[in-house]
């Protein structure tokens, strides 16, 4: 019944909502199109739309890999069009709650988080999320994405000064086949390497190979930058100026690159004692800082956002380990329960059967004992003291077999025993006093209790055990 609904549901939304599905599945497409050519799609719009499609409830739920996607896209566009980096992270982070179903998209929505945490001087996150994103890769089996994350790794330790193993990756890189972007990413990381190690020379030499082929026209930049530091750092201040120029002439708008440009122009300004155009560039170069500052603590700010949201979902599945382990102790409580009231229960059971047997047993020896009375009652006269049968050892053991359930012939059987212990026997279960006893089998009085111990031995039982052993071996 729930899944009919379900199902309707579903197909009702579908039917409602269909120009807008094929239009937000039109734009994703486009996107992935544009992506695979290394084109981010920048119709910020357009993403907002596919968001407002797609995040609603059910739709949420059918469609989280697309919304997914749709946020992860909308954060490009906000990182790397419009510098908002706060509002990217925050895209980032609802990416990553959509929990995508293609690892190769977690992947990339890691290391954007990795890029955030970077810019927000949060080496160490960034280190943790790059290397997830890098696993990903490497179990999905796609090289490309994983040697660029290498690179990525590469940058990051670099940054951290972990020198030798910035190098390692990049060695580790060389040895993959690598298409031009690679070897293009592998030359600038290398032109980067040996910058911050104040080899300028080799420095130099990379990053005009990285240049080289260089195909994107936002990243040149950053490339364009690092050959302006190494052309200052080597002195070279005409080829440091016609860098910083290209800078401020055709990328106005990222402030670092900027800002350190109006520097190397101060510098030139300072050795033509132009006065005039180095208090521009200061003033200018004083803003750019500014509006860089400001750039960072925004990523700083998203940095932090990240990290709330990780502490979050930290938190969630603490909570939810915790609930499992406290159903997990219910459950093992109730089945404990349940395990010790059947133990219970079995045990009032057995009980109630061992009472019964008892009052059995005890009953069925009653009874037994009254037949043995019986018996030894009804044949008393036989054996009393007038009786010729005393006199007689044959005819006694006759008279025994006879009335006494072949007594002397079971006893004899399977103990050594002879006619004078089986007269102390009889006389015994008619619990003859002993005087009669000595009487009857003329001996005295005194070595009664010596001769009836005898007797008890040759059937392992003790004097006072005889007439119970007896009374037993009788109705055996």
């Amino acid at each position: 019944m729930f899944r009919a609904l379900f199902v309707i549901a579903v197909a009702v939304l579908c039917m409602s909502g269909c120009r807008p599905w094929q239009q937000a599945e039109q734009v994703l497409h486009t996107a992935d199109s544009l992506d695979a050519q290394g084109i981010i799609y920048r119709d910020t719009a357009a993403f907002q739309s596919v968001i407002r499609t797609y995040d609603r409830p059910v739709v949420r739920c059918l469609k989280h890999s697309d919304l997914g996607k749709a946020y992860y896209y909308l954060g490009r566009n906000y990182e790397d069009y419009h510098q908002r980096y706060l509002s990217a992270a925050r895209c980032y982070t609802r990416s990553d709650q959509c929990h995508m179903s293609d690892p190769i998209m977690r992947g990339r929505v890691n290391f954007a988080i990795s890029n955030i945490y970077r810019m927000g001087d949060e080496d160490s996150l960034a280190l943790e999320y790059g290397q997830y994103a890098t696993n990903l890769y490497l179990l999905n089996k796609d090289t490309t994405l994983y040697i660029h994350g290498l690179l990525s790794l590469a940058q990051i330790h670099r940054n951290i000064k972990n020198n030798h193993i910035a190098d390692s990756l990049l060695q580790s890189v060389a040895h993959y086949p690598l298409d031009e972007t690679c070897r293009q990413r592998l030359a600038e990381q290398r032109g980067f390497y040996y910058y911050f190690l104040h080899e300028y020379d080799s420095a130099l030499l990379y990053i005009r190979d990285a240049i080289r082929l260089q195909k994107s026209a936002k990243t040149i930049w950053y490339d364009y930058h690092l050959l302006m530091l190494t052309h200052y750092r080597l002195t070279n201040l005409d080829s440091a100026v016609y860098y910083a120029e290209r800078i401020m002439d055709e990328c106005p708008d990222i402030y670092a690159l900027t800002a350190n440009a109006c520097y190397v122009l101060m510098e030139q300004c300072e050795r033509n004692n132009d006065t005039n155009t180095l208090a521009y560039y200061a003033h200018l170069r004083a803003d750019l800082q500014k509006e860089s500052d400001l750039q960072k603590e925004e990523c700083r700010i998203g940095a932090q956002e990240i990290q709330q949201y990780a502490t979050r979902l930290r938190r969630q599945w603490v909570m939810i380990l915790f609930i499992v382990l406290l159903l997990l102790l219910i459950c093992y409580v109730l089945q404990s329960y349940h395990k010790l009231n059947s133990i219970t229960q079995q045990y009032n059971t057995l009980e109630k059967k061992l009472d019964s047997t008892s009052y059995q047993l005890e009953k069925s020896k009653k009874d037994r004992n009254n037949v043995i009375n019986m018996t030894l009652q009804s044949n008393k006269a036989m054996f009393s003291s007038q009786s010729i049968i005393w006199s007689d050892d044959v005819l006694f053991c006759k008279m025994v077999d006879e009335h006494l359930c072949n007594l002397y012939s079971r006893l004899s059987g399977q103990y050594d025993i002879n006619v004078q212990d089986l007269k102390i026997c009889i006389l015994t279960l008619y619990n003859t006093p002993r005087a009669q006893i000595a009487h009857r089998i003329r001996r005295a009085v005194s070595s009664i209790p010596k001769l009836r111990s005898n007797t008890a031995k040759k059937m392992g039982v003790s004097a006072t055990q005889l007439r119970t052993f007896l009374i037993d071996f009788l109705v055996s």
